[in-house]
């Protein structure tokens, strides 16, 4: 009984057989200047249209949070009549957070959205700007602007998160503040994506794949445009259906397997000499493995250059 009493406190009005209960949140969230009854209330149902719009409190100015007792709650009712066969019941204190008003944030995307198409390099693509919620957050602290515009922009960043100067004016055009803003810009281009689900260690034919339109810049810069760049190599991975193919996701194929006859193209300075000699393991282009002079059997390091090709450099 003593925890339920310290989380909950029931505040009575009026001591009736027909009073109305009122459960009220613990906490709201407010992008108005203004906290009404229907926002602070659970079970609105019980109250008429009149009733929710009663205005019990200013909400916190610009972004900043705080809490009021159930006990205030309570004493800011008590001024209106048709509330009084009202009990409250609630959490001790009710946490009321200011949040940015849609309205203000379209604001901001749209003069963004003016900035880039105007702008380059962005004019000749097709853009979008995302904001996060500490970007609305940060629109929220600006308080209420009329006017918003982009003033410049900062860095070498293009897509994903871009640095741009804003700032916000009064109805009368007076400045308000100016500041940095992050959205992240994306960018439509062409991804390779797999048709089907693909199995870790599949190697990539052109069956497997299509071309679809999707956004740089979310999910950062790895995104394969072209074609030839995915075919013929290895999935490190499993891919689902419609998975976009990123670089990370891809291995180039061996190429050279262990025990295969391999062309090693030795260099020694300005002499070039090509020999025959054993792979001792396998490998990928690229990469170095260990072979056997086929006459010397004398062991090299090499580094593979095609399939069962690849080329020693010797005193260089």
């Amino acid at each position: 009984m003593t925890k339920l009493i310290s989380l909950f406190i029931f505040i009575a009005t009026l001591s009736a057989d027909n009073v109305r209960l009122l459960n009220i949140k613990s906490k709201i969230n407010c992008s108005k200047a203004t906290i009404t009854l229907g926002d602070i209330s659970l079970n609105t149902d019980i109250l008429s249209d009149d009733e929710l719009d009663i205005i019990i409190m200013s909400a916190p100015q610009k972004s900043k949070t705080k809490r009021v007792s159930i006990l205030t709650i309570a004493n800011l009712m008590q001024p209106y009549e048709e509330l009084h066969d009202i009990n409250i019941r609630g959490p001790q204190y009710i946490t009321i957070i200011k949040i940015a008003d849609p309205e203000q944030i379209e604001k901001v995307y749209k003069a963004i959205s003016q900035y880039l198409a105007k702008t380059a390099p962005w004019d000749k693509w097709t853009v979008d700007a995302l904001f996060s919620t500490g970007d609305k957050r940060q629109i929220s602290k600006a308080g209420a602007f009329h006017k918003v515009k982009v003033l410049s922009s900062r860095g070498i960043e293009k897509v994903g998160n871009v640095n741009l100067n804003i700032a916000y004016y009064d109805k009368d055009g007076g400045l308000m503040k100016k500041e940095s803003f992050h959205p992240v810009i994306v960018k439509q281009v062409n991804a390779v994506v797999v048709r089907s689900s693909l199995a870790r260690k599949h190697i990539i034919i052109k069956d497997d794949i299509q071309i679809v339109p999707s956004w740089l810049g979310k999910d950062g810069k790895d995104i394969i445009s072209k074609i030839d760049h995915v075919l013929g190599r290895e999935l490190k991975r499993q891919l689902s259906s419609g998975a976009m193919i990123k670089y990370k996701d891809l291995l180039n194929p061996i190429i050279v397997k262990r025990g295969d006859l391999v062309k090693v193209h030795c260099r020694y300075k300005k002499m070039y000499v090509t020999i025959s000699a054993i792979a001792m393991e396998s490998g990928r282009l690229g990469q170095s493995i260990k072979v056997k002079n086929a006459s010397s059997k004398e062991l090299l390091n090499v580094n593979i250059t095609g399939p069962k090709v690849a080329k020693f450099n010797a005193g260089i």
